[in-house]
């Protein structure tokens, strides 16, 4: 099901998954440990809110530079260093002062950059187009087990060591620069590099036409500018409002749901938390569902010229978030009295915005050119911050001016109008990179 054929693509799966989620240990080490930090090194919350958001701007600025380095230099050589140096800043950050955390952790931030981008170009190059959304979203649930994992482990570390954060820190640094130098010599770039094509291992033979009409298409295209056949392609525009709708609602929901559930709706940090809990559960199984039945779709109806079998599921899962986000703020009175519909309505709720922002990114670097793919993702994901970042301050801004029910109708108007993008562009082309013509 997963299309894993041959040991090269076991191995490199399984690589990209241990160090993508040795990278978001990394990423997570400082929010698992932040109590006893706190307690131990006299921060305060000022302190951590500005740690926070070092390393915050920095993995923006880090992943969209990351995107543009991918298509130009190798991804396992990106990949691997990344991984290094994020366990390089780990291990100084658990021997350095409180002065120096901020610094520490903005250089976390920035390194951290090439992990996702690298996943992704070799994700495309390794394996069928007939599976990529699967592996896609099955990749991502990497990010799921350190937020499962770190705090048990952290809380053991912390035992043994008589309270103290630093061997938690230096355990995950050290662990991450063994990983790295093991990946150096698992992973490779393309099938070619080892002697194999990706038809050999998949035995589809148009995988080859494909990737001749791309290569010849591409010594055309490359005349012109990466930015001007990025910009050129009205499909950018309908990938990146998704990218900002749906971590609009997933910033919303998942940072302000609970104060919203505990003002508005009767609620309590336990019913509160339950709510949470289902939503992140109904996540990781839309994710990898909605990876699934995409590649089923594009299985039966193939990829043509004008539409993407894939928005098929996007016309479902759209709807499907308008109308919990709906009942969420009118159905739902008295949480208490509600809990089970609740919940039910945060698994949906997670299952229906993380198989969004899931397809949204295999939609962005499928439907690219492929000597531009990285760079196409990497802009169309910088959307995707930026809707993070409206979720803060600006929805609370909005938020006391038009209270929770006009904040949250305002929601639901973005995802009427990204579902309707994707309605439209159905009717044409979906390539990225393929528009400008010669004189």
């Amino acid at each position: 099901m997963l299309g894993i054929n041959s040991w090269h693509q076991c191995s490199i799966f399984i690589c990209l998954y241990v160090g993508y989620m040795f990278y978001i240990f990394n990423r997570k080490s400082f929010s698992f440990v932040i109590p006893n930090i706190v307690e131990t090194d006299g921060l305060n919350s000022g302190d951590v809110g500005t740690i926070l958001s070092a390393q915050a701007v920095a993995y923006g600025i880090g992943k969209f530079v990351s995107g543009m380095l991918v298509d130009r230099f190798s991804a396992t050589k990106l990949f691997c260093a990344g991984l290094c140096l994020c366990g390089a800043s780990n291990i100084l950050f658990s021997v350095s002062p409180p002065g120096y955390f901020s610094v520490l952790w903005f250089f976390n931030g920035l390194v951290q950059g090439p992990g996702w981008p690298s996943c992704a170009i070799m994700l495309k190059k390794w394996f069928s187009p007939a599976v990529f959304g699967t592996l896609w979203s099955s990749l991502s649930t990497s990010m799921n087990v350190p937020a499962s994992l770190g705090p048990i482990a952290c809380s053991v570390f912390i035992a043994w060591s008589s309270g103290s954060w630093r061997p938690v820190m230096l355990f995950f640094g050290g662990a991450s620069i063994c990983v790295s130098f093991g990946s150096l010599f698992v992973l490779k770039d393309r099938p070619e590099d080892v002697g194999l094509t990706l038809e050999m291992l998949t035995g589809e033979k148009k995988i080859a036409e494909d990737q001749k009409k791309n290569k010849e298409s591409t010594m055309t295209k490359s005349k012109h500018s990466t930015w001007s056949r990025i910009l050129s392609s009205p499909y950018t525009y309908v990938v990146c409002g998704g990218f900002l709708v749906s971590l609009i609602i997933k910033g919303v929901v998942c940072d302000w749901g609970s104060l919203y559930l505990i003002q508005e709706k009767q609620g309590d940090q336990f019913l509160t938390g339950a709510f949470l809990g289902t939503l992140e559960l109904g996540g990781v199984i839309g994710s990898i569902a909605s990876g699934y039945l995409s590649d089923v779709a594009v299985a039966k109806i193939g990829i043509k010229q004008i539409g993407q079998p894939r928005h098929f599921v996007l016309f479902v899962l759209f709807p499907l978030l308008f109308l919990s986000m709906y009942a969420l703020r009118v159905i739902v009175t008295d949480l208490p009295s509600q809990q089970t519909f609740v919940n039910g309505l945060g698994f949906v709720l997670g299952f229906c915005m993380y198989g969004i922002i899931s397809l949204v990114g295999v939609l962005a670097l499928e439907n690219s050119a492929d000597d531009i793919a990285g760079t196409t993702h990497a802009f169309c994901a910088l959307l995707g911050n930026v809707g993070l970042t409206l979720a803060g301050l600006p929805f609370s801004a909005v938020m006391e001016y038009l209270s929770w029910n006009g904040a949250l109708q305002l929601c639901e108007l973005s995802i009427i109008i990204s579902f309707l993008l994707f309605v439209f562009a159905q009717r044409s082309s979906c390539r990225i990179g393929d528009q400008i013509k010669e004189d």
